[in-house]
């Protein structure tokens, strides 16, 4: 990590942080880290928590009980994986596992990486808002879910191995600072799902004007500067998609980091002229900022702004994106509705520009040139300086 500096302290407001050591050139890389810890968090799909891998059939370890597929369990019973630590501990406490199907399955994923991280040293310093979370809502699913399984576990002396409070804060530690790990098809159906811990890349500041972008390949994190950094200057990442209106991008940092963010961006009303929340005046087709038109001033009321919002979704959730035709109506509806970089009509433009990629007819459309030549000016808006990088199809920045 040369040409990085940790700044501040553990328990302070701002935490620990990293700063540039020396004046950085835009695309350089800063960090390249192997995960400390990875395993499966819980989702809507159930996974293998040692290769992480989508599971078609619910399949057990036939030592302790865990969703594990075929493929590990044939591997060599001398073989140590990153399962081999968990189910020695719940051989040894007579827990074997027996979930009855695969929604049960699932709810075992989430005790699976707190138990990691408790069998690990050198996690303590990472903040995970335990006062934040006590009682909560996050908190009460540790409760359910966690506490059970892991409550019950003992050292080899009969002594309880891990306190409550010491799980509660595992769990803090991992929602507060972990990369999800994320494969998925060129049709984007998803491969393999999981979440990993980095203890230097936990370091990064946010802000919704990030200097830097990251991307985790399998089990390694890079973070490469967007633009030239400063010595002595912040690095900063987005905890949140970039795309996504302050509004959500907010809700889910408070809901999740437990901080709301100070950045440029979050306190300009029109995220630095993007509008990504506003429609167009039905006089004038200017921009609707907050409730009154910036062009002609005319009011519009939050219900009138929330019901073409709500017609905008869901026409953006009904629409067949295998429909040549469909896609094309759907983007001249929006268009006609919402300005240019509305967080639904970037939705629109990223799912537009997804089904050209496989449609040669629709790469000669009008709509998706545009769109892409719009994708790029929004990218230059949110991201001045960036050069050549480019939103990818289903998110951020690739």
């Amino acid at each position: 990590m040369s040409g990085l500096s940790i700044q501040g302290s553990s328990g302070s407001v701002v935490g620990r942080y990293l700063v540039s050591a020396r004046s950085v050139g835009a695309g350089q890389l800063v960090l390249r880290e192997d995960a400390f810890i990875t395993g499966p968090r819980l989702s809507s799909i159930l996974v293998c928590v040692q290769c992480l891998h989508r599971m078609g059939d619910m399949c057990l370890c036939t030592r302790c009980g865990l969703p594990l597929c075929q493929s590990c369990q044939s591997q060599p019973e001398n073989t140590k994986s990153v399962h081999t630590a968990e189910c020695l501990l719940l051989q040894a406490n007579n827990v074997k596992l027996s979930p009855r199907s695969v929604s049960s399955a699932k709810l075992l994923l989430s005790a699976v990486t707190v138990l990691r991280l408790l069998l690990r040293d050198g996690w303590r310093e990472l903040e995970g808002h335990l006062d934040s979370r006590r009682n909560g809502e996050q908190w009460r699913v540790v409760e359910k879910q966690i506490m059970p399984l892991l409550g019950q576990l003992r050292d080899k002396n009969g002594n309880i191995s891990f306190s409550q409070e010491v799980i509660q804060e595992a769990a803090g530690v991992l929602d507060t600072n972990c990369f999800e790990l994320k494969t998925v098809t060129k049709s984007g159906s998803i491969l393999s799902l999981g979440r990993g811990l980095f203890l230097q890349a936990a370091l990064f500041n946010n802000s919704c004007q990030p200097n830097c972008r990251r991307r985790v390949v399998g089990s390694t994190i890079e973070v490469t500067t967007i633009r030239a950094v400063s010595a002595g200057e912040d690095l900063t990442i987005c905890y949140a998609d970039l795309l996504q209106p302050t509004q959500l991008r907010q809700n889910f940092f408070l809901k999740t980091k437990f901080f709301l963010c100070q950045c440029g961006r979050c306190r300009d009303p029109t995220e630095r002229g993007a509008y990504l929340t506003s429609v167009r005046c039905v006089e004038c087709d200017g921009a609707v900022l907050e409730h009154q038109c910036d062009l002609c001033g005319r009011i519009v009321s939050a219900d009138e702004q929330l019901c073409v919002h709500d017609e905008c979704e869901h026409l953006l959730k009904t629409t067949d994106w295998t429909d040549c035709q469909a896609v094309e109506n759907t983007s001249t509806v929006l268009r006609s509705t919402l300005t240019t970089h509305h967080h639904l009509l970037v939705q629109c433009k990223q799912r537009l520009l997804q089904h050209a990629g496989r449609c040669k007819a629709c790469r000669q459309s009008p709509h998706y040139a545009c769109s892409r030549q719009e994708m790029e000016g929004l990218r230059e808006i949110l991201l001045p300086g960036s050069g050549d990088l480019a939103w990818s199809e289903a998110g951020p920045l690739k």
